[in-house]
């Protein structure tokens, strides 16, 4: 029997009630340095407690014997375990106390780091507030003129007036948090600048398709691609034009195209996915502004697909995996190509945003929340320059991708409902969130407050308001929920079409071109298409 505390053979082994085996001779010891305190478990423990471990057939009686004096061999050997058995009880002692500081040292460094966050957090807000008092900007500015239409387009300026003011931007400047390198930056912002003038320019289809008409719509067709056996179901779809892109729960990623009527491509990404990892979101790539035909190239496509994981993946036209990489050690519920073509984004549970180079998934920067958030759902402005990730408490974070932080934080008003969908309307300052109680919230931007509800507690079409869509107008919001999914007008916010039918829960809706068709995903395997009989 080998000594807990020397790891040498005890020559005197006994037993504590902890179960542990150690030398008696150096138990003691460390019971007189350590008040009666058990090694292991610190319980308290008394000599009385200790049991002796004889060999078969001693007497637990039997005498001692006659201690050695220092003069001989055998008792210069005695004194020489003695001494052997203080240094391994000194040596255990310090080894506890090397971890216990080293936990301590984790905690302490963890603490300063959420406490520096937080200070450049609030210097970076007081700096916008003395900026929007001394500056004289107006907190009323065009939707679409810059990201900061979420913050009320605070302007940026200098206002250091004595040395201690400098003394705090010489601080914030130390704490330089995270942030998007500025040549992106650059071509984000051309990008912007060609969306957004272009968007006031665009002309809706003469055919567009009106509420009432869409009243009528009844379930013209039923698609199911996802085959495989096993766990099935669609559990989101993005529609892009003619492109329909759905994720199913089989790890399949599959594009159905609507003018053609069949499977454009279909890509498997089960490897690397093992065991309960799933594909948790997707997004497609159809248009590049100074590129020619979708995707800069006439019949591009180009995918990410993000997984529970925390991996990003990106299909080439051929749904051929080119390139992959771990960009969170949490699950990515969110994914989108920049409209610049060059870039994407992610949000991550973790409560970080992901920022990264398309021709290097490797390449990317994280923007974190405040610590303990965590993210639920995400989605890109029509501009390309805001970012709003949906919170597990019932919060949207609005991230001004310019200044690399979060610009203003909008609230459903139910506290702990999760967000799990998050779509922008084309007019660039309408904002709708679906909740896992099914509640569906609009939001007006240049407000920063909610400007109406649907289908509030559920009652209307069930819980988990997965699906969310604007049609291109702007003037439409289709919302799918568990049970069915609704259409309102934006302005004002009320319900003017309902459409039912699938066997399971629904997860996705798109409005087709020039609104001719309402489609549904659903985790029952199919995508069903109402339109006009």
């Amino acid at each position: 029997m080998n000594c807990t505390i020397s790891g040498a053979l005890a020559s005197d082994p006994c037993v504590t009630p902890s179960g542990h085996v150690y030398s008696k001779k150096a138990l003691l010891t460390y019971l007189t340095t350590s008040n009666n305190c058990d090694p292991i478990t610190n319980a308290p423990l008394s000599t009385d407690s200790i049991i002796d471990i004889l060999p078969a057939g001693n007497s637990s009686s039997a005498a001692a014997p006659t201690p050695p004096t220092i003069t001989s061999i055998p008792s210069l050997l005695s004194h020489m375990q003695s001494e052997w058995d203080s240094l391994m009880v000194s040596q255990y002692e310090l080894r506890r106390q090397l971890h216990e500081t080293r936990q301590e040292l984790s905690q302490a460094l963890y603490q300063n780091d959420a406490a520096v966050r937080v200070i450049a957090r609030l210097t970076m807000e007081r700096d916008q507030a003395r900026s929007m008092v001394g500056g004289g900007a107006s907190t009323e500015v065009e939707p679409s003129s810059a990201p900061s239409a979420a913050n009320g387009g605070a302007a940026n300026s200098n206002n250091s007036d004595n040395k201690n003011e400098s003394d705090e931007n010489a601080m914030t400047d130390e704490i330089s948090s995270p942030s998007i390198p500025s040549s992106a930056l650059t071509e984000m912002s051309a990008t912007w600048d060609v969306l957004s003038k272009g968007r006031k320019k665009r002309q809706l289809p003469p055919d567009l398709a009106t509420s009432s008409t869409i009243g009528a719509y009844a379930e013209t067709s039923s698609k199911s691609y996802h085959k495989t056996s096993g766990k099935t179901g669609i559990k989101s779809m993005v529609v892009k034009g003619d492109d329909i892109l759905t994720v199913g729960a089989d790890k399949q990623v599959i594009v159905y195209n609507t003018k053609s009527e069949e499977v454009v491509g279909t890509a498997s990404l089960a490897k690397g996915l093992a065991g309960k990892k799933e594909v948790t979101c997707a997004d497609m790539l159809l248009r590049v502004v100074d590129g020619e035909g979708e995707g800069g190239r006439d019949g591009e496509r180009r995918i990410l697909a993000g997984g529970s994981d925390g991996t990003i993946r990106l299909l080439d036209c051929s749904f051929k995996e080119v390139d992959k990489a771990v960009v969170c050690t949490s699950s990515v519920v969110g994914v989108h190509f920049h409209f610049c073509g060059s870039y994407f984004l992610a949000a991550c549970s973790g409560g970080s945003l992901v920022f990264g180079n398309l021709s290097s998934l490797s390449t990317f920067v994280t923007l974190p929340d405040t610590p303990g958030t965590v993210y639920s759902s995400s989605a890109l402005h029509p501009d390309g320059l805001i970012y709003a990730c949906g919170t597990d408490d019932g919060d949207l974070k609005v991230w001004d991708l310019k200044s690399s932080s979060v610009a203003t934080t909008l609230s459903t008003g139910q506290k702990g409902d999760k967000i799990v969908s998050i779509t922008f309307s084309e007019n660039g300052y309408t904002l709708a969130a679906g909740a896992e109680s099914g509640m569906v919230t609009m939001f007006d931007l240049r407000k920063q407050k909610a400007t109406g509800v649907a289908n509030e507690g559920g009652k209307a079409f069930g819980n988990s308001a997965k699906g969310l869509s604007f049609d291109c107008s702007g003037k439409l919001l289709a919302y799918a929920c568990c049970d069915g999914v609704g259409v309102s007008t934006v302005k004002p916010f009320e319900e003017v079409a309902k459409f039912i039918g699938h066997k399971k829960e629904i997860t996705g809706v798109g409005f087709g071109p020039s609104n001719k068709q309402i489609i549904t995903a659903s985790m029952d395997k199919t995508v069903k298409f109402f339109g006009a009989n």
